[in-house]
């Protein structure tokens, strides 16, 4: 502190003036613990403390000044006696804490007046002249061993102020530390969930590991204010925390990284602490990170415990490279709440990690099985056509080499069907959008399934519309699971298919009616499930695994679309399939791809009749 600010401080002792007479200090007891009972809510409380100090000090402003450690500044958070734009410049004021002349006498006399602001520096210039303070004083507010923040108590007409009695001065710095506390801890727990929750949400969206761990410790720093920021994990062979990721200055990272701490000592630490954190204000004073000559980079370090299913599993740190002491309570209730945080979002990221890896290996698998089981399929069921077109075939035989083919077929669909649940649950059937001409594709599936058809069911198909903008192979995977299900319980009747736009024009429907048996309403629920199959599939034989509903609602997912099960009276059992008619078409024009000229496959130009209803005999598919 200057010799000017000292030769004020002995003036204002000289001149000021007693005040504790008979019961004022019960009286300001009471008046105090009135406003501050009455205010409502933290704020409002905070401005009844302050107005009731003006009037019983006889002051003209008064203002509570709280440090930033985020910002190691000065902020005021309450100033009553301004008028509406000098309290705005209030406000707005941001006084640097780092070389603060008047800091260290409050911290050491609590109490500090200023009979004379004229003569101190460029803090007189800002904290008094804009206003025209001609004396102040200032009073330390504190909870337990830990500062707060400051009250100025502000005489603008008054150069030689009543500066109130020690005694009096406790009674003020009681309640206006309770009243600061207590919009300290509003506005922190509310600083808090806004910042935990943010930071939170970020780190969930990382699904990788090796980015969540330094996206971890930055985004962690910058939440609670910090300079660098350190990620330690288990190491479960060793039993050592070893350094994950950082960020900060390269000489405080290059530091951290050569720690390495024994899982025992880290236990033993957290098991001392009282709030289950590891606090070192002070790095030079720790003998254990001062072999790592950590304190040569790295003036204060906190650290969080990452539990999981009650193991630590790593550590969360936070620090500061120049500044020593205790970290604020909002610096350490915000770093545990994200530790916590951190936590889940790592367990989820490891998950994702695993999962990413078995759908490789699945992925893998799928390939080596499309073509080790497809293949010897398709050539028994060539030799089959072969042998069936020999005219010199017996009869006995004849029949024969058609169960065997009839065997391979359903065998190879029940292989299509599996490796097809496969991909899509492995991520690896994403949809390839084009042009795709309904006419053909129905034409395509008809060819498909016309052995499937008993003798006497009539098979017929209406399209009202040309094309669509989908993935054809899908598309048709969607329309033969469905036919052939329609197929296979109608023994006499008729299963007709009708594509055609829905009534607003942007989407297609697919419905699929049969004349069959029906559904019970006791199998409806769950008809989209895989493995479902119902009493009529049970009652048919039960040749399949019931993955063919299952794929259809899947594969209409797939493509933007749904699947519902309309009706499932006997004799009237329609499903129907709605899919987007063009959204996939706009988002490729969007993107920079020319739309296709063409469609697939085929091109027609007008809608094209309906396929005629067709009547061939035909044997029942499983």
């Amino acid at each position: 502190m200057g010799a000017a600010a000292l030769k004020d401080m002995r003036e204002a002792s000289d001149t000021r003036t007693l005040k504790l007479v008979g019961d004022d200090a019960v009286a300001w007891h009471c008046v105090l613990s009135d406003a501050l009972a009455a205010g409502d809510g933290a704020r409002a409380a905070l401005a009844a403390v302050c107005e009731a100090v003006r009037t019983l000090v006889r002051c003209d402003r008064v203002q509570v000044w709280r440090g930033d450690l985020r910002q190691m500044a000065m902020h005021a958070v309450m100033a009553t006696g301004y008028g509406e734009e000098e309290a705005a410049r209030v406000a707005a004021l941001c006084v640097p804490i780092a070389g603060m002349p008047l800091a260290p006498d409050l911290l050491r006399l609590k109490f500090l007046p200023l009979a004379r602001v004229r003569g101190i520096g460029e803090y007189g210039d800002v904290l008094f002249g804009p206003f025209g303070i001609q004396a102040a004083a200032f009073l330390l507010l504190e909870r337990g061993d830990r500062p707060l923040g400051a009250m100025q108590l502000s005489w603008c007409r008054d150069a030689t102020p009543d500066f109130p009695a020690p005694e009096l001065v406790q009674v003020i710095r009681r309640y206006a530390g309770l009243a600061l506390d207590h919009h300290a801890r509003t506005d922190e727990a509310l600083q808090t969930a806004a910042r935990s929750s943010e930071t939170a949400m970020l780190l969930g969206t990382i699904h990788d590991p090796d980015e969540l761990l330094p996206a971890m410790a930055a985004k962690v720093a910058e939440a609670v204010g910090c300079e660098l920021g350190a990620v330690y994990l288990l190491d479960e062979p060793s039993g050592v925390f070893r350094y994950a990721a950082g960020t900060g200055p390269a000489p405080a990272l290059d530091a951290l990284r050569a720690v390495a701490l024994e899982g025992a000592v880290v236990e033993r630490a957290l098991a001392r602490a009282a709030d289950d954190l590891l606090e070192v204000p002070d790095v030079a004073q720790h003998a254990g990170l001062r072999a790592y000559r950590v304190h040569r980079a790295v003036s204060s370090l906190l650290g969080l415990p990452l539990r999981r299913n009650g193991r630590v599993i790593g550590l969360l740190g936070v620090g500061y490279t120049t500044r020593s002491g205790r970290f604020a309570r909002r610096q350490v209730a915000l770093a545990r709440s994200l530790a916590h945080h951190a936590v889940a979002a790592l367990a989820n990221a490891r998950l994702m990690r695993s999962l990413r890896d078995v759908n490789e290996l699945q992925s893998d698998l799928l390939a080596a099985v499309s073509h080790d089981l497809r293949t010897p399929l398709h050539i028994l069921t060539g030799y089959s056509d072969m042998l069936l077109d020999d005219v010199g075939l017996g009869e006995p035989q004849r029949s024969i080499v058609k169960r065997m083919r009839q065997c391979s077929v359903d065998f190879l669909e029940l292989i299509e069907g599996i490796l097809a649940v496969a991909r899509l649950d492995a991520g690896a059937d994403r949809p390839a959008h084009a042009r795709v001409a309904l006419t053909d594709l129905c034409e395509a599936v008809d060819r498909e399934v016309a052995e499937l058809r008993e003798p006497g069911v009539e098979l017929a198909w209406t399209v009202r519309m040309p094309e669509i903008a989908t993935d054809a192979p899908k598309l048709r995977m969607i329309l033969r699971n469905l036919v052939t299900n329609a197929l296979k319980f109608t023994k006499a009747g008729r299963v007709e298919v009708v594509c055609e736009a829905t009534a607003d024009g942007e989407a297609v429907s697919l419905r699929v009616k049969d004349t069959g048996p029906g559904i019970r309403p006791a199998d409806r629920e769950g008809l989209f499930e895989r493995f479902k199959q119902g009493d009529a599939g049970r009652r048919v034989g039960g040749a399949g695994l019931g993955l063919g509903l299952y794929l259809v609602r899947r594969l209409a997912e797939v493509l933007g679309g749904t699947v519902a099960l309309l009706c499932g009276d006997p004799g009237n059992t329609v499903f129907e399939v709605i899919l987007p008619r063009e959204h996939a078409a706009r988002q490729r024009v969007g993107a920079g791809a020319a739309p296709s000229g063409g469609t697939t496959p085929g091109s027609p130009s007008s809608p094209s009749p309906p396929l005629a209803a067709r009547e061939r005999p035909g044997t029942m598919g499983a």
